[in-house]
C-alpha cells in the first residue's frame, strides 16, 4: 500500500481511510499468511512548480521529513505492516550524490530509467530480503553506467537499513 504522493506527508490524510483499508484487506485476503507492505513515496524535486507542492512550502527536505514522520508515526507504529519499502529514502540518498536532484521526469514521477531503477531495487530488497551486491543488470547502460552501480547499491542498501535517515553520499564519484 501507499498514500498518494501529494498527501503522503500529511498525517490527517490517512484517517480514517488507512485503518478501514487495512481492516478490509485483512478481512478478505485469500492467503491468511500474506503480509502487508508499505511503500514510502519520495519527496518532489526541489524545483517542482505545482500547487501539490504548496503543502510543504515547496521544500523538498520538508516534504521528505514529513513523509518519514508519517511513516514512523502512522504506519510502522501500528504493527500492521511487516515491510516498509523505503523508496523515498533511497531516492533522497541518490539525490545527495553526484547525480543530484535529477530523478524525476516532471517533478514528481520518477524518471523512467535511473529513478525507477533505484525504486525497483528498493522494492526488491525490501520484499525479498535479498542483497543486491551482485546485481549488474541496468535497464539502460548509457543512462546508468556501470560506474554508477556502487553508489546506487549503497543508496538503496542504506535506505533499507536506515529507512528514516538520509545518507551523505557526497563522497561518491563515478569510478
Amino acid at each position: 500500500m501507499q498514500q498518494a504522493s501529494a498527501v503522503s506527508g500529511i498525517e490527517s490524510s490517512y484517517d480514517p481511510y488507512l485503518e478501514n483499508l487495512v481492516a478490509y484487506v485483512e478481512r478478505y485476503k485469500q492467503n491468511r499468511s500474506a503480509k502487508l507492505a508499505w511503500h514510502m513515496t519520495w519527496a518532489y524535486q526541489q524545483d517542482y512548480d505545482h500547487v501539490k507542492f504548496d503543502s510543504y512550502g515547496r521544500d523538498q527536505q520538508r516534504m521528505y521529513s514529513a513523509i518519514v514522520s508519517v511513516v514512523q508515526n502512522k504506519i510502522a507504529s501500528t504493527g500492521k505492516f511487516s515491510i516498509i519499502i523505503p523508496s523515498g529514502t533511497a531516492i533522497q540518498n541518490v539525490r545527495s550524490s553526484f547525480i543530484g536532484d535529477n530523478l524525476t521526469r516532471d517533478g514528481f514521477h520518477l524518471e523512467k530509467k535511473l529513478g525507477r531503477y533505484v525504486a525497483g531495487l528498493s522494492c526488491f530488497c525490501a520484499l525479498t530480503g535479498d542483497r543486491i551486491d551482485n546485481i549488474t543488470y541496468r535497464p539502460d547502460v548509457e543512462k546508468i553506467p556501470l560506474s554508477y552501480l556502487p553508489m546506487i547499491k549503497y543508496a538503496v542498501q542504506r535506505g533499507i537499513y536506515t529507512p528514516y535517515q538520509v545518507a551523505d553520499m557526497s563522497d561518491f564519484a563515478p569510478v
